[in-house]
């Protein structure tokens, strides 16, 4: 194939037998194009494409290196052009739900710009999506160590979350959910979205899972963005209790309560003391003054 002054084409022919599954014609099409026009870049990345989704992947790169070994000082440019197509195909069988082949596009992605924070973490989510995740998998995306180490302006905010939300639902007792999660600490930008993302996973490991140990371990990683939070402080109480550990649920309990503001929040705070209190055993004098104070507090709250 020769490729020869290659310019871009606003909008790309025969898309719609790519859209169709119509791979082998697109092909034909596609080179006849080459043929007629081999100037016109857009049809090799389409070509490429075409080929990769009928299962001929080196077939696919070679046509993309082709084109852009000819790019003559202009390789991020059309590097940038190529990628763009993978993208925006890899997020319409996203939102097709068509997983398996997104995550393939993504990868061939990954190997023309292996640094793409974003395009990684959306490989993440779809491994986690198709329950494929794994730590070496991790470990050659490097993805916890570019989590730490980029600067906040390259990761999409909304999609970090966006990820974490699905690893806390899809595997929430995955060993390396927790090594993830503190990865993702340096590039908050809104404490609150994650506590609430956070918080809400960790009921349902404690409750659901009966996994308080695993609870309190997020809990205290949600301190460490919003540390002055009652409401954390108060859940990871709940977790000590929930596994037995009452002198800290107890700990824990005091020091949510002198951190609430609100009348109704002292009321539930010193709820979840007495609580520890009554489990732990022993402690009945203490508990006998919380509860005092808690006939007041409800009083003060009823006038």
């Amino acid at each position: 194939m020769t490729v020869a002054k290659i310019v871009t084409q606003e909008q790309p022919p025969f898309i719609e037998h790519i859209i169709k599954g119509e791979y082998s014609k697109a092909c034909k099409l596609y080179q006849q194009a080459i043929e007629a026009a081999p100037e016109v870049r857009s049809n090799y990345w389409y070509l490429g494409l075409a080929l990769l989704l009928q299962g001929e992947e080196v077939e696919a790169q070679v046509t993309w290196m082709l084109a852009i070994g000819e790019a003559e000082g202009e390789i991020d440019c059309w590097t940038g052009e190529l990628v763009e197509v993978l993208q925006t195909e890899a997020e319409r069988r996203e939102s097709l739900l068509d997983y398996e082949v997104a995550w393939a596009i993504r990868q061939h992605v990954r190997e023309i710009i292996p640094n793409d924070i974003n395009n990684i973490l959306r490989l993440v989510q779809l491994s986690l999506k198709q329950k494929i995740l794994t730590e070496e998998q991790l470990t050659e995306w490097g993805v916890i160590e570019r989590l730490k180490s980029k600067p906040k302006a390259e990761v999409k905010y909304d999609l970090l979350l966006e990820v974490l939300q699905v690893f806390l639902e899809e595997a929430p007792l995955d060993p390396l959910l927790i090594e993830f999660v503190e990865a993702c600490l340096p590039q908050i930008r809104e404490p609150i979205a994650l506590v609430r993302i956070l918080i809400e996973s960790c009921i349902r490991i404690s409750e659901n899972l009966n996994r308080p140990d695993l609870a309190i371990i997020l809990g205290k990683l949600c301190l460490r963005i919003a540390p002055e939070h009652p409401d954390i402080w108060m859940h990871i109480s709940n977790y000590y209790q929930n596994a037995g550990q009452y002198a800290r649920g107890i700990e824990m309990a005091k020091k949510g309560y002198s951190l609430m503001q609100t009348l109704p929040g002292k009321v539930h705070a010193n709820y979840v003391l007495i609580r520890g209190l009554m489990g732990a055993g022993g402690r009945w004098l203490e508990a006998v003054d919380v509860c005092a104070r808690q006939l007041s507090l409800v009083i003060s709250m009823c006038e």
